[in-house]
């Protein structure tokens, strides 16, 4: 590691440190509470001891950084890169952003009705549960929505139409009708696909929320990811979500009925930081 003190001068614990190159720097046992740090390059740093309470290190480059003992509580590391990190006693962030205030940042929702619903048929208490809980999150102008759930077209149950009609009465955006196994997520892939193959979703969205706690989004969530956009999912069922899914996100884990992150929840953190 390199010991670049680097020139501080001028900067107070709240200082402007976005994108700057601060690879190497000695930043050990100094105060940036609250320092704007997204985008800044401090790969290698040594960063011991220092204090990064409420940072904003959203895509910092943290690779093979020294955070030990690092204060991190209330920082907001969504697409930080802290591959090789060393975290050790490093304080956990709380900084859940998925339910964060936005303004000009539009988001992708991919939601996959199917799953929050917990089955194809649910009755209608638990589509409009599904909705209410969902709005923590937040559907802003701009931002835009790709829902899907099962529908048989051949079904002439008055019951699904009825379904049908309050689900797509609730969500706005494009909702589309599904049919066979896994159906509602071949819908919501495709579409997103669609975005990244025509190189428009970075240069639209900040960040995608997935809906979902199925594996079957894990190669979508890697294509997302290349082209420098954070992940996050929101799911229903905790037992249910899938490993592989689980671990190819860099965003938040919104639990959608308990209202909490499990990625950045405090006492008793079910996640590490470096997860």
């Amino acid at each position: 590691m390199n010991s670049n003190n680097g020139d501080m001068s001028g900067i107070g614990p709240r200082g402007d440190l976005w994108a700057r190159p601060l690879a190497g720097w000695d930043l050990s046992s100094r105060d940036l509470n609250g320092a704007d740090l997204s985008h800044a390059n401090l790969s290698g740093a040594d960063l011991t001891g220092t204090d990064l309470s409420r940072a904003l290190l959203f895509k910092a480059c943290l690779q093979e950084a020294t955070m030990r003992s690092t204060k991190l509580e209330g920082a907001e590391i969504c697409g930080a890169d802290l591959s090789s990190a060393d975290l050790t006693k490093a304080m956990p962030s709380s900084g859940c952003v998925i339910t964060a205030p936005r303004t000009g940042l539009a988001r992708l929702h991919l939601v996959d009705l199917d799953n929050l619903h917990g089955s194809g048929d649910p009755d209608i208490r638990r589509i409009n549960r599904v909705r209410t809980d969902y709005e923590e999150l937040g559907i802003h102008p701009g931002d835009l929505l790709y829902g899907a759930y099962n529908h048989d077209p051949r079904s002439k149950n008055s019951e699904q139409t009825q379904r049908t009609f309050r689900i797509r009465s609730l969500w706005p955006g494009t909702v589309r009708l599904a049919h066979g196994k896994n159906g509602a997520d071949h819908k919501l892939i495709d579409d997103a696909n669609d975005y990244v193959s025509q190189g428009r979703i970075a240069d639209r969205f900040a960040d995608v929320v997935i809906a979902s706690c199925d594996g079957d989004f894990e190669l979508l969530v890697h294509r997302i990811r290349r082209v420098g956009l954070t992940v996050h999912l929101v799911i229903a069922f905790e037992q249910a979500l899938s490993p592989d899914l689980e671990r190819s996100v860099d965003g938040c884990i919104w639990h959608l009925h308990e209202r909490r992150c499990l990625r950045h929840q405090t006492s008793g953190a079910r996640y590490a930081i470096a997860a």
